[in-house]
């Protein structure tokens, strides 16, 4: 019986929905981040249930075909887009097989045609909202980006490759603010703060922005530096909030 901690050499033969490659060690499917179909890996068993476990990729000894660079440097730490290391091709695959097991394993069905799974016309810059929670780093500066997996540590973001280029320009400009007016940051332990979030829409076919500061109080220091600072950068801002 495996336990935590455990060394063990094993290959990757599917991935589940969260983005985990899958491999077998005494009988007992592990789940591993990180991989891909095909990876011939060593894992570290981290955490044993009653029927699986999950595991942590301690080294990569043959690659799999479908892997590929990731073009974003916090793809891992982040945590947001779990088929970032494999091929576009590769994750239309897995995703096809998704809706093939939820019709025959849990819906009961047989041999059902499938039509080919249709791509998305570009892996980038196509959604429309952001929200980006605000923190402090271990030197006291702000801190704005995305959750790391499962916890509430924030990995310091400046451009997100889902996002619009205009959230980028948008975020530089609030960062850039909150150096010069010095607004305090919210503290979730204390209870204590005042910015909380940064959170963006853009209108897809008007180019419109909305920008809004969630914010623990009514009001905020240097609110019309603010909105001239959003305004000069992001001149698509139609609403500040």
């Amino acid at each position: 019986m495996i336990k935590k901690n455990d060394l063990f050499e094993a290959e990757i033969t599917a991935m589940t929905a969260e983005g985990s490659g899958i491999c077998r060690a005494d009988g007992m499917a592990v789940f591993v981040p990180g991989t891909a179909v095909g990876d011939r890996c060593v894992v570290r068993v981290v955490k044993v249930l009653k029927k699986y476990a999950f595991g942590r990729l301690e080294e990569l000894l043959t690659p799999s075909p479908d892997r590929t660079i990731p073009d974003c440097p916090i793809a891992g730490p982040c945590g947001g887009c779990v088929y970032r290391h494999i091929t576009y091709e590769a994750e239309l695959k897995i995703k096809t097989q998704r809706v093939r097991d939820a019709l025959e394993r849990i819906g009961g069905l047989e041999n059902i045609p499938m039509e080919p799974i249709l791509g998305a016309p570009s892996r980038t810059r196509y959604r429309n909202k952001c929200q980006l929670p605000i923190g402090l780093s271990k030197n006291g500066e702000m801190q704005m980006g995305f959750y790391a997996v499962n916890s509430h540590r924030i990995i310091d973001t400046h451009t997100c490759l889902l996002q619009p280029e205009v959230f980028d320009r948008a975020a530089e400009a609030f960062r850039a603010w909150q150096k010069l007016s010095g607004e305090s940051i919210y503290d979730e332990a204390a209870h204590s703060g005042v910015l909380r979030h940064l959170y963006m829409r853009c209108g897809e076919k008007s180019g419109e922005v909305l920008v809004c500061i969630v914010a623990n109080g009514a009001k905020l220091h240097g609110e019309d530096l603010l909105v001239k600072m959003l305004r000069k950068a992001v001149p698509e801002i139609t609403g500040i909030v």
